[in-house]
């Protein structure tokens, strides 16, 4: 990391050395990314007493090391959205490989390409990168609309399911004359595949 031998999204960076021993972090605390990486077993170490303990569990454990990944706000949604349709190691690896990757540049046939480190190849396990990143302001998502449905309509969709039934309801709304809106539109052609899928699973393994 010191040596800039990495590409990542996020500028900031820190390289730190305690007595819980090293660790870093890309991206700063307030931003709607972090990644940290750190030596667990040390930290793990550091809060033991007895040198026997220790002793234990270096023979158990010879080496520990942690990536965190640390999302905020839309971005951490966006992220849970992806598991409809992603097992968490799939979304976990392709996001962190989104935001980090270590390795270096080199020039190819006339081109500057990127060489991925074969150590950080095997953590990502060949996974494809994963964007979670949410346009503010313009990019109409399912978090926006499940908001206004919930705290915007929920009392009155509530009161006609009490009232009608949840099946009369529906007949209501595919009998609507409002014309679609693309945003709506948009959203059905993202995530409608994925939750299918989920619930399919779902269905299977029951």
């Amino acid at each position: 990391t010191l040596k800039g031998r990495y590409r990542s999204k996020a500028e900031f960076f820190n390289v730190m050395q305690s007595s819980n021993g090293k660790s870093i972090d890309i991206g700063s605390h307030q931003s709607a990314v972090m990644i940290r990486i750190y030596d667990k077993l040390a930290e793990r170490l550091s809060k033991l007493k007895k040198e026997s303990d220790k002793e234990k569990i270096r023979d158990e454990i010879p080496h520990w090391i942690r990536i965190e990944l640390q999302m905020r706000d839309e971005r951490a949604k966006e992220f849970v959205r992806h598991l409809y349709g992603k097992e968490i190691g799939i979304a976990y690896t392709g996001v962190l490989r989104n935001y980090l990757e270590y390795g270096y540049f080199r020039d190819e046939s006339g081109k500057r390409t990127f060489r991925m480190f074969d150590y950080w190849d095997k953590v990502l396990k060949g996974a494809e990168k994963l964007s979670i990143y949410v346009t503010p302001g313009v990019d109409y998502n399912l978090a926006r609309c499940e908001r206004y449905v919930v705290n915007q309509a929920g009392n009155a969709i509530d009161c006609l399911f009490q009232i009608y039934g949840k099946d009369y309801v529906e007949k209501l709304i595919k009998k609507r004359t409002t014309k679609p809106n693309p945003k709506y539109i948009n959203l059905i052609n993202k995530y409608k595949d994925e939750f299918k899928k989920t619930r399919e699973k779902g269905e299977n393994e029951k």
